[in-house]
Parts: structure tokens; C-alpha cells; sequence
């Protein structure tokens, strides 16, 4: 994915909340968000990251927690688990991120993300 293709689809996926389209199945960039968290992960955490740097509405807080963010730790918490907790170290709204997060994951894993939307100051 190109830089120019990267940003258009997250802006679109941002759009896609701010029009109340988000449940049609039909809407590509939603989709995409899904097919990518699953097949290349790393493009998707990438994606979660932008997409909090731009301030988001709490309808895609909480889309990006139950979806995008909730899938990369249940199915690849062990490549990503320290990447989360070092975000959560230092930006507060990736620790209210988390806190939309469901159980998934190994105990382990989940045990570590407790932790880390509950850090206070380290």
C-alpha cells in the first residue's frame, strides 16, 4: 500500500463514522481495515496510530478498540504486546483506546494490557 493509498483509506474510514455509514457492509474501507488487522498487521497498527493522532470522535474510539486494536492483540499479541504497552506509556487517549478492548488474546497477553490501560505514571 503507497503512502497515497495508506492515508486516503484511513481518511475514508474516518468518514465513513463521521456519515453513520459504519455498519454498511458494503463500505470498502471498513472492510479493508479488517482484511489488513488479519493478514498484515502491521499496516493495521500503523493505521490505528494515524487514526488516533487525528483526534477521533468516540464512535471511532470505540470501532478502533472492538475491531482493529482488539483483533491485533487476540491474534498477534506476542508481536505486538510491547508496542502497546510502550504506547500506553506515553499518550493517555491510547490508554482509553484500551480500555474499549475486550478479553482476547493468551492470559498473558491480556493480563499486560490491563496493565497497561491502567498506567497511571511510570
Amino acid at each position: 500500500m503507497s503512502p497515497n493509498q495508506f492515508s486516503k483509506w484511513v481518511s475514508e474510514y474516518l468518514l465513513a463514522y463521521a456519515e453513520g455509514v459504519e455498519h454498511d457492509p458494503s463500505n470498502e474501507a471498513i472492510q479493508e481495515f479488517i482484511d489488513v488487522t488479519y493478514d498484515e498487521p502491521e499496516i493495521s497498527w500503523k493505521a490505528i496510530l494515524e487514526i488516533m493522532s487525528r483526534g477521533p470522535n468516540e464512535r471511532v474510539i470505540g470501532a478502533l478498540s472492538a475491531g482493529p486494536l482488539e483483533d491485533i492483540i487476540h491474534y498477534h499479541g506476542d508481536a505486538f504486546i510491547e508496542r502497546i504497552e510502550e504506547q500506553a506509556r506515553n499518550d493517555p487517549s491510547f490508554r482509553h483506546l484500551l480500555g474499549g478492548v475486550w478479553r482476547g488474546g493468551s492470559i498473558e497477553i491480556w493480563n499486560r494490557v490491563i496493565k497497561a490501560r491502567n498506567y497511571k505514571s511510570w
